[in-house]
């Protein structure tokens, strides 16, 4: 498996596509060979993504950003499953995990509840605050065409949901497309019921 794929395997069980791809897009932008290898080995392991994510979310919290928290909750609760989804509740869910002293990896992946939804703000934020993108932003109009993007998907005929229909994150660079720990010639090849909804742009 190619270095950058180890990013996005945990999401092929856990709905956390926003901080995948977020996390694509700084494994690539770094140009030391050793940071990206100390990336990839951060985050392949079910314990330490957590940890990241939780770290993500107390951020939040001490820097006041209620708008955000609120808008992940919403967003994270208008999936099937997770209709009572809470901040508090998913930091709790992964403090308990320490407390138990439960091991490597293998261990949670199959617990879907450790799925977390990001709005397009929350995912510029991230790539701003824990990413060290500064300019990163949400685009203002679908077809940027900018070579390195944050992309959110939904489907064709799809329910609606917020944000457009938002349901997937992914990752595209030129021409490759990275999700689910996997590398696709276009979002289509990756699904073709997939209609792009939003653009994040990590460089501004």
């Amino acid at each position: 498996m190619p270095e950058i794929d180890k990013i996005g395997e945990l999401n092929q069980t856990w709905g956390i596509c926003g901080f995948a791809s977020a996390l694509y897009a700084l494994y690539q932008d770094t140009g030391d060979r050793s940071r990206r290898s100390q990336l990839a080995r951060r985050v392949e392991t079910d314990t330490n993504l957590l940890a990241e994510i939780k770290t993500f979310l107390v951020t939040l919290h001490a820097e006041n950003q209620t708008g955000l928290l609120n808008q992940i909750e919403q967003f994270t609760r208008s999936f099937p499953g997770f209709g009572q989804f809470t901040v508090n509740g998913y930091i709790a869910k992964v403090n308990s995990i320490g407390a138990a002293g439960i091991g490597p990896v293998g261990d949670l992946k199959a617990d879907a509840k450790f799925s977390i939804a990001l709005p397009p703000d929350a995912v510029a934020f991230y790539l701003k605050r824990m990413c060290d993108f500064p300019r990163a932003r949400v685009e203002p109009h679908i077809g940027s065409r900018k070579s390195r993007l944050v992309v959110g998907v939904r489907k064709r005929g799809g329910k609606t949901t917020p944000y457009g229909g938002l349901v997937h994150w992914m990752y595209q660079s030129g021409g490759t497309v990275y999700s689910w720990g996997r590398q696709f010639s276009s979002i289509a090849k990756a699904d073709r019921d997939y209609v792009v909804c939003s653009e994040v742009s990590p460089y501004g």
